[in-house]
């Protein structure tokens, strides 16, 4: 059993829950708000974000591209297709997995203006899936999920050991943990506090605009993820973890997630030097490739 504790609205209530359960909340919520997911996730319409992503799956394509063979990728909680439309658009064959009917059948929609690589949706509990495939991988990936899990170390280990020798393990935009986060000394911090003021102006400005027709209120989420709302996913552990089954890290990115691609750049670039971590705000996408010599 873990414990989950709901911040929303400033609550402090604490519910015991397994994974059984959490799956079924997840479940439901997915296949409710599956029309407007991409909507009310900000980094669908994110330029910096998705630049960033397309730049971390074409450096996969090229550690994993074998001539004359499709790469087999395993896309777990790939949701509307973050990740995998991206590796289709690089000739990948996407083994697509999620828990939620409704998120699959919004991946397929997309998919049909997608005319290279080739699509298997799979609906199945992801750990289940994991630990009950007989079948090894180029890239096993992942976007916003390990948080969503109770125990995500033992779901990270799994996901090692179905990616091939000399393959690649890609996890992306994962809660950075509060005892994780980076502090900045006096002045940095001073100045922080001047740009925060000046995105939120800008963000104002911009709102007022009406540049974001396709931003939507979010649903309360709290209730569907185990590690977001109370502990994040630790990097050091998931560093381990992957040196611990022949992993060598390949590629690594740490940033803050901002409302808009212009916010998020002047954030994480032009004044990174001046970037203050936040949790629930701070994120990392990390790659690690296996040896090509690692016994299977």
């Amino acid at each position: 059993m873990a414990t989950l504790q709901s911040e929303a609205d400033g609550s402090t209530a604490v519910a015991n829950l397994d994974q059984e359960e959490l799956n079924r909340r997840i479940r439901s919520f997915f296949n409710r708000y599956a029309c407007i997911y991409d909507s009310y996730h900000w980094y669908f319409h994110n330029v910096y974000l998705q630049r960033a992503w397309w730049r971390e799956i074409k450096e996969i394509r090229r550690r994993v591209g074998v001539k004359g063979k499709l790469p087999l990728v395993l896309d777990l909680g790939c949701g509307t297709g973050n990740l995998s439309i991206k590796f289709l658009n690089h000739s990948c064959e996407v083994v697509a997995v999620d828990i939620s009917h409704g998120m699959l059948q919004m991946l397929q929609k997309k998919t049909l203006m997608v005319p290279w690589g080739k699509l298997r949706p799979v609906a199945s509990d992801l750990r289940q899936f994991v630990e009950s495939t007989t079948a090894s991988f180029d890239v096993v990936c992942e976007c916003s999920v390990l948080h969503h899990l109770v125990d995500y170390e033992s779901m990270a280990r799994a996901m090692l050991r179905r990616v091939r020798p000399g393959g690649v393990l890609y996890l992306s935009r994962v809660p950075v943990p509060p005892q994780e986060l980076a502090t900045l000394g006096p002045l940095r911090s001073a100045v922080n506090t001047v740009l925060e003021r000046a995105y939120r102006r800008m963000f104002d400005r911009m709102s007022d605009a009406r540049f974001f027709t396709h931003m939507v209120s979010p649903p309360d989420q709290s209730k569907i993820s185990a590690q977001f709302y109370e502990h994040g996913v630790s990097l050091e552990r998931i560093r381990s973890l992957a040196a611990e089954e022949g992993f060598h890290e390949v590629g690594f990115r740490r940033y803050n997630e901002r409302e808009t691609g212009f916010l998020t750049y002047l954030d994480n670039e032009l004044f990174g030097a001046f970037r203050k971590e936040r949790f629930k705000e701070t994120f990392y996408s990390v790659m690690f490739q296996s040896d090509p010599a690692r016994p299977t």
